[in-house]
């Protein structure tokens, strides 16, 4: 939220407060009717006797009136929440979830709140969510309250074609004012209502914003329950200590606070500048149920950089800082947090040294900057696989004498590999354990004699696990490939590079290669015998094309990938399923 919106909701409320005096004022007294003076009246006649009475009949008892049904109090049986970075006390549903990392997430059940927690967009809205996000009242402002609770609208644009159901309603409640809006509108293709709403402590000079989210086939069930949690709400002094004692470790922020942190999202490439010995900081909301890769790279040659992640404390996760290359990228792969937090990424210059820089955060396995990419004609094969306790892995290879593979191992979580290169007659050739537990390993091997050769991935001491692959090999190696995989290939001058695939009869593979705007490329497949079964030229120059083909009988078949018309120096993307 930015500043300039949190300056217009504290106005709203505070002019908000000023509606509410202006029309709860004291009630005027009454002004008094004069009495007329009484004439004089005459002296009464005598009066005769009275004649005697009637006894009255019985007159029929008054029914009870019923008594009017009282209102449930939906906050009976809510549990107590408390955010003290931002100083907010609230009261919820005790089957609904809460969590706060800068800012407080409640949601109506715990799938949800694991989809909003990974940055997951829910293809179907179920339950209800609410924001809170609490600030200083002097970073509010406005003048307008129907205007100013428009432009929250706007600033949060949670939906689109948003139509205002009800309100604004401005109340107060224990020296709290608060002003609220119920909308319908429309988010990533479904309808919504939402609830806005705005609450000020002016004594404490505090403020939060709330927004909510509901389908409208749950609005009676939701919204009635999120308009009580915004009842209980209490602002309190905000405890910008509270995430963690970050500047009690000795890491300093060049000056600033916590909240110099810069939030990064899964998925989301940033740049950044170190200067000096300041580190700089981003953090992000993890998740156990996933794990993540992380690379920083610099953008220059002088900037040598060294990467942690630290936990709510401060204190480092990793054991100390990442920092394998000089004036390479740093890479953190398969950070897995035990439990759903805040965590802290630092980034600084390793000796003082400063520049600019990128930083991505992205799900386990995609990341592969700094790990080897194409940089000329021959193939890149992208991978992921998974061992068994006492297992291996196997990737076969043809090779020509003078021709080189490059191999980059990626363990997910703490798997400690082992990765060897043996012939076809199980002579080892080469053998690389220098990684730590959840470290990558890296092994580049120059082929002594034309041949097959295998590169074997198993466990340390027998571990099993899963593990990344980007295995990068020069022209005229002939990779196997696999179902799940992925090949960038750059033909050389001869326009034309193989892979070899094992299928079984009755299976069905599907190949489909993407080349670059310019390359107009052909799919070519063959037996054993390199006696050509099928081909497609299907798209036009730079179109994508696919070959479909289900094996009659198990064995070996080449895939060949060539330019149309023998055009050479073309780049392809490829996947490959196997069903």
């Amino acid at each position: 939220m930015k500043a300039s919106v949190q300056l217009i909701v504290a106005i709203l409320l505070f002019l908000g407060g000023l509606f509410l005096t202006a029309c709860s004022g004291a009630e005027p007294e009454p002004t008094a009717t004069p009495t007329a003076v009484p004439t004089n009246t005459p002296a009464p006649t005598n009066t005769p006797a009275p004649t005697n009475t009637a006894v009255p009949t019985n007159t029929p008892a008054p029914t009870n009136t019923p008594e009017p049904t009282a209102t449930p109090d939906l906050t009976t049986n809510f549990v107590f929440f408390t955010d003290e970075f931002q100083g907010i006390t609230l009261a919820h549903p005790p089957e609904w979830t809460a969590v706060n990392f800068f800012f407080t997430i409640l949601a109506s059940n715990e799938a949800l709140t694991e989809q909003i927690m990974s940055g997951e967009t829910p293809e179907k809205l179920e339950g209800a969510f609410m924001l809170f996000i609490g600030g200083s009242a002097e970073d509010f402002g406005g003048d307008d309250p129907e205007s100013l609770i428009e432009e929250a609208i706007t600033e949060f644009d949670f939906a689109e074609d948003v139509t205002v159901i009800s309100g604004p309603t401005v109340t107060e409640r224990d020296g709290q004012q608060m002003v609220t809006l119920v909308a319908e509108g429309e988010a990533e293709g479904q309808a919504v209502v939402v609830l806005y709403a705005v609450i000020i402590n002016p004594e404490l000079e505090r403020g939060v914003v709330l927004v909510g989210l509901t389908p409208p086939a749950e609005q009676a069930t939701h919204l009635p329950v999120m308009e009580a949690i915004l009842s209980t709400v209490v602002l309190g002094e905000a405890n910008m200590e509270a995430m963690g004692g970050l500047f009690g470790s000795g890491l300093g922020m060049g000056g600033g606070t916590f909240t110099d942190a810069l939030p990064i999202f899964l998925g989301e490439t940033l740049t950044g500048e170190v200067a000096a010995l300041d580190p700089v900081f981003y953090s992000f909301s993890g998740d156990p149920s996933l794990s993540y890769d992380i690379v920083v790279e610099p953008l220059g040659d002088s900037l040598d950089l060294a990467l942690d992640i630290l936990d709510e404390a401060g204190v480092s996760l990793l054991g100390g800082e990442v920092d394998e290359t000089f004036s390479g990228a740093e890479v953190m792969r398969g950070f897995q947090p035990e439990e759903y937090g805040l965590f802290i990424v630092s980034v600084r210059g390793f000796a003082g040294s400063t520049g600019a820089f990128t930083i991505s955060l992205m799900e386990a396995g995609t990341a592969l900057a700094g790990s080897g990419e194409l940089e000329g004609p021959g193939s890149q094969l992208l991978a992921t696989t998974t061992i068994e306790q006492d297992g291996r892995a196997l990737f076969v290879f043809e090779g020509q004498e003078g021709g080189q593979i490059t191999a980059v191992v990626i363990p997910q979580g703490d798997l400690d590999l082992v990765v060897t290169i043996y012939d076809e007659s199980n002579n080892e050739f080469l053998s690389v354990d220098d990684g730590w537990s959840g470290g990558e390993e890296t092994i580049t091997f120059n082929i002594p004699a034309d041949g097959l050769y295998q590169l074997e991935v198993r466990g340390f001491a027998g571990a099993g696990g899963t593990f990344d692959i980007n295995l990068i090999a020069t022209p005229g190696v002939i990779l196997e490939l696999f179902g799940e995989d992925v090949v960038n290939g750059w033909l050389d001058e001869n326009g034309r590079t193989s892979y070899v695939i094992a299928l079984e009869a009755g299976e069905t593979v599907s190949l489909t290669a993407v080349p670059d705007a310019d390359f107009d490329l052909v799919i070519e497949l063959q037996d054993a015998d390199h006696w050509r079964l099928l081909d497609v030229d299907d798209g036009p120059r730079g179109g994508a094309e696919t070959l479909t083909f289900t094996a009659p009988s198990d064995g070996l078949y080449t895939i060949l990938i060539r330019g149309f018309a023998g055009a050479a120096n073309g780049t392809f993307m490829m996947t490959v399923t196997v069903e």
